[in-house]
């Protein structure tokens, strides 16, 4: 969809009453960043106040409009809102319109960098990085405590069973098969660790927290997915060690373990008990198996698909490792 055809739904939906008085207009532009999954545009319209944030959902394969993902980030975030409103420290962008047909959301527009962004700034300075941190962990806390729901175990035998489908060529690597046999040899004792539940934002990664000052606000969240919170907290360190290895992240590349117990010691506020340290771990190994399954959909570049493939090999090791060393120490 083009900016033009953009403008006019944008007039036809937010600005009927001031266009009718006005002769209300949008101004919109494409924004870079976008994948096979969405288009982005930044857009100001007559009357609107502030800017706005506009995407397209898109199927990745045939890059058709995405209905359901549409309605179900819509959903996310005017639950969100609701909860949290303005003005809030941990929130969401406010959401303005759906336009269900062309799997179109709007939003405020949040004038501040992504995480991501922060996180790799070349001259971040380490207390900038430990604070990113803080401020990840406070805002999944705030929204884990929206809904309080009893503990649940984590049904191991099921995730197994994800990873049977995927990329070949990582269904036959060596260190992919090493990481399915733990998680199948320590799957018994990590079943029976209760762990804390929510509602879970599903898609947790500094990719999708905006910065705007003191301001957190969270984008994409999958509503009505309740789960354990292990799964949140695995995404986003598993996605933070990854980022690690991007060229402009060598200074969080040298403090990535310490990022990682300040994320741990925020969201928790107390000492992670062993038996949650290896529910963790095992989460956090499954996530990433299961994402290096599905990362040869993700790029059609050659280069990026080797490099992915790189990172993903180190980080399955360096999890092996981890969850080698929780089993021990609970014995």
């Amino acid at each position: 969809m083009d900016i033009a055809a953009i403008c006019a739904l944008l007039e036809q939906h937010l600005c009927q009453d001031a266009a009718a008085a006005n002769g209300c207009r949008c101004r919109v532009a494409a924004l870079s960043g976008a994948r096979s999954y969405s288009q982005v545009f930044r857009a100001n319209c007559d009357g609107i106040s502030h800017t706005l944030f506009v995407k397209r959902c898109l199927h990745p394969g045939s890059g058709a409009a995405d209905i359901d993902t549409a309605r179900t980030q819509f959903r996310g975030l005017q639950q969100a809102w609701r909860r949290s409103g303005r003005p809030a420290r941990y929130n969401v962008p406010e959401p303005l319109l759906l336009v269900d047909s062309q799997a179109i959301v709007v939003t405020e527009w949040v004038q501040g960098p992504s995480l991501t962004q922060r996180l790799r700034r070349w001259n971040v300075a380490a207390t900038e990085l430990d604070r990113c941190m803080v401020q990840a962990a406070e805002w999944l806390s705030w929204y884990h405590r929206g809904k309080t729901i009893s503990p649940i175990q984590v049904d191991c035998e099921e995730l197994i069973g994800r990873l049977r489908d995927g990329d070949p060529v990582v269904l036959r690597d060596q260190r992919f098969s090493q990481g399915c046999e733990l998680l199948r040899h320590t799957a018994a004792r990590v079943s029976r660790v209760l762990t804390p539940r929510a509602e879970l934002h599903g898609d947790y990664k500094s990719d999708n927290l905006l910065i705007a000052g003191e301001r957190v606000a969270a984008i994409d969240i999958q509503p009505d997915f309740c789960n354990s919170v292990l799964f949140d907290i695995a995404s986003f360190l598993n996605h933070l060690e990854l980022s690690a290895w991007h060229p402009k992240a060598w200074r969080m590349a040298l403090r990535r373990q310490r990022l990682v117990q300040i994320f741990l010691q925020r969201y928790f506020e107390t000492r992670v008990p062993p038996e949650l340290v290896l529910a963790l771990a095992w989460v956090r190994l499954f996530n990433v198996l299961g994402a290096w399954l599905d990362s040869a959909a993700e790029t059609s570049s050659r280069l990026r698909h080797r490099f992915a493939y790189f990172c993903y090999r180190r980080l399955v090791r360096s999890l092996i490792r981890e969850l080698h060393v929780a089993a021990r120490e609970i014995g």
